[in-house]
């Protein structure tokens, strides 16, 4: 960094903002890359094993029809999540409300303070919750047990393509030579 701003006589708030767009280009639009493949990560966390069984089979079925690959990821609890969650890792993340431990709520507030891009859908069995979840800005809100209808909305709303989108940054130095 030091030797970045010596060459070009950048501030460190322009240096900031510089390793910000670099982190936006590096989520390449949701999708990882291995072996040529662009992947998209998706977690499920909740409790109960069954559950995520259920929608595990919902999410492969609509994945393979829509040609997105992904990997996914399982957590049986909000801290199990939360340990392994960084800024831009996952591009869905379905959470459970009623856990043991962490509420799925708690946990997607823990979300949005470093990640506002992750498209966040609760899994629950009570409509409790349902106005706290614009808060956080979830993208849907399904009642368990979740029908073929409403996965495939939710899923619709996420926007999700086939292929990463090109993302293109300019990157313009002005150079002073006063001091």
């Amino acid at each position: 960094r030091a030797a970045i701003s010596d060459f070009f006589h950048l501030t460190d708030r322009a240096i900031i903002e510089i390793c910000g767009l670099f982190r936006v280009l590096h989520r390449a639009a949701d999708f990882y890359q291995k072996e040529g493949i662009f992947y998209m990560n998706i977690a499920i966390v909740d409790d109960l094993a069954s559950d995520r069984l259920q929608l595990i089979g919902k999410l492969q079925t609509y994945m393979q029809q829509a040609r997105i690959p992904f990997t996914l990821y399982e957590f049986d609890s909000g801290e199990a999540f939360l340990e392994a969650f960084s800024p831009g890792r996952f591009s869905i993340v379905f959470l459970d409300i009623y856990m043991g431990g962490m509420t799925g709520m708690a946990v997607a507030h823990a979300i949005r303070e470093q990640d506002f891009d992750c498209r966040l859908i609760f899994l629950t069995q009570s409509e409790e919750y349902l106005r706290e979840g614009y808060s956080v800005n979830a993208v849907h809100y399904l009642i368990k047990p979740v029908s073929d209808p409403d996965f495939t909305q939710a899923m619709r709303f996420c926007r999700l393509t086939s292929s990463p989108q090109p993302v293109y940054l300019d990157v313009i130095f002005r150079h002073s030579d006063s001091p």
